[in-house]
């Protein structure tokens, strides 16, 4: 990358508002309990505030894995403001990873954060550019074994991080969650219709399963499921768009 183009992106990094700067704000309830229809808002400060919409899992079966992946609609969406990813918090260790996609004046960035959650803050933080299309995002230990996750855009690797633990925790911390979010807004917006065609993948003994159960997850604009609308498939939803508000259960079954 030469000197200008390095400026350029260290520039852009710099003014644009990126993805989750405020931490998720999430109830920490176990995900085996109620499902939580109701988001908790994380704190308010003067760029205003975080909204979010999408799918919490209910899947007991997921809540310890090797690797969680989403597919993703991404566009030239030219609104800083929104983002889309899949996240999960690993082990006991209060570490909590996010990997997908925000939109820019500058085209789409695909990144990865990861949150301390016990003090709230960001210990590690990468963006590129991504493509508009339908990508795979993961996030997967690196080997059997390893604490080292990496995460990838389709099959390219672009961030590695010891998250200290070889497997994820929803069981006692925060469920896996997969959500469109709006941030530093005065009060959400209705985006564009976005597909996800998977919205929740983990990985356990070497394969990827799909989600068997997941919830609504915000009020703020529409998603449906295949509970909503049967010509959806199972594990997929559509946010967005001229998509109802929806509550309850988004698909209870095995794809």
């Amino acid at each position: 990358m030469s000197a200008k183009s390095l400026s350029l992106l260290l520039l852009v990094l710099l003014i644009l508002p990126i993805a989750s700067t405020t931490p998720p704000g999430m109830s920490k309830i176990a995900a085996n309990s109620s499902p939580i229809i109701a988001f908790t808002p994380p704190k308010v400060g003067p760029d205003g505030g975080y909204y979010y919409v999408g799918a919490q899992v209910t899947d007991s079966n997921s809540y310890s894995n090797h690797g969680l992946r989403a597919k993703l609609q991404v566009e030239d969406f030219d609104v800083s403001t929104f983002s889309l990813w899949t996240a999960e918090e690993m082990g006991q260790h209060d570490l909590w990873a996010q990997v997908g996609w925000f939109g820019s004046n500058s085209g789409p960035y695909a990144f990865v954060e990861i949150w301390n959650l016990s003090s709230y803050s960001i210990v590690n933080e990468v963006y590129r550019h991504v493509s508009v299309g339908t990508h795979i995002f993961t996030m997967k230990e690196k080997s059997p074994g390893s604490t080292i996750w990496i995460f990838m855009v389709g099959n390219k690797k672009f961030a590695s991080y010891n998250m200290q633990s070889t497997t994820s925790d929803a069981s006692s911390g925060y469920p896996i969650y997969t959500l469109s979010e709006e941030g530093y807004v005065n009060g959400p917006y209705n985006p564009p219709q976005f597909n996800v065609p998977i919205a929740i993948q983990y990985s356990n003994s070497g394969s990827w399963q799909y989600s068997a159960q997941a919830y609504v997850y915000g009020s703020n604009w529409g998603v449906v499921g295949n509970l909503q609308n049967s010509n959806i498939q199972l594990d997929a939803m559509l946010i967005g768009g001229n998509n109802p508000v929806s509550s309850g259960e988004l698909w209870n079954g095995v794809r």
